[in-house]
């Protein structure tokens, strides 16, 4: 490789890294959008200012006066909802959960039963870096409940380790004001 080849790939290196930054700056952003919209509806529920017909209002007053957005239909606004309450008020899980995307969470909250198995699997998802199938597989596998049971103690100080780091990262965080196209789409991939 000549020293010209060299300099190119640093260069490539730079772009690879900012399109890398820029995509989890936008999954960061949608994720706090979706928790927010899950806040919004649910206190709105909450006080009874709206009933749950309001949703399929609300799904039906998004299509139509914003075509372009996506995913925004009565049963993804209440997996918005779930989202929210699901860690609402938990000062350990709350400042992961943009760590993650909108599948992974999907998925746990579908199939995690208890709120320490839906803490366990964001933190071993943070700190493995699991694809969405990774994580299905270790949600059908029943990871938890067999480090439960066995008494791997190990995992867990792993797992407060990947709390501290991340804690840092999001202390850490700057926004930056970039134009951007984004579509929102909080449904599930297939």
């Amino acid at each position: 490789m000549t020293a010209i080849d060299n300099s190119f790939d640093e260069i490539k290196g730079m772009i690879d890294q900012a399109c890398n930054n820029a995509l989890q700056s936008i999954n960061i952003h949608l994720i706090q959008l979706y928790w927010n919209i899950g806040a919004f509806i649910s206190d709105k529920l909450a006080v009874s200012q709206w009933g749950e017909k309001t949703i399929e209002q609300l799904a039906d007053y998004l299509h139509r006066f914003g075509p372009d957005y996506t995913g925004f239909n009565r049963r993804n606004l209440y997996r918005m909802r779930q989202f929210y309450e699901a860690y609402a008020g938990n000062e350990i899980v709350s400042p992961l959960v943009t760590q993650l995307g909108w599948s992974h969470h999907l998925l746990i909250l579908s199939k995690a039963k208890t709120v320490e198995e839906r803490e366990y699997y964001i933190r071993l998802s943070i700190q493995e870096r699991y694809t969405k199938r990774e994580l299905e597989r270790q949600l059908n596998s029943a990871m938890y409940e067999r480090v439960m049971l066995s008494g791997q103690q190990h995992i867990e100080r792993k797992l407060a380790h990947v709390a501290i780091h991340c804690r840092r990262i999001s202390r850490n965080k700057s926004g930056a004001n970039n134009e951007t196209e984004i579509r929102f789409n909080p449904r599930l991939p297939a």
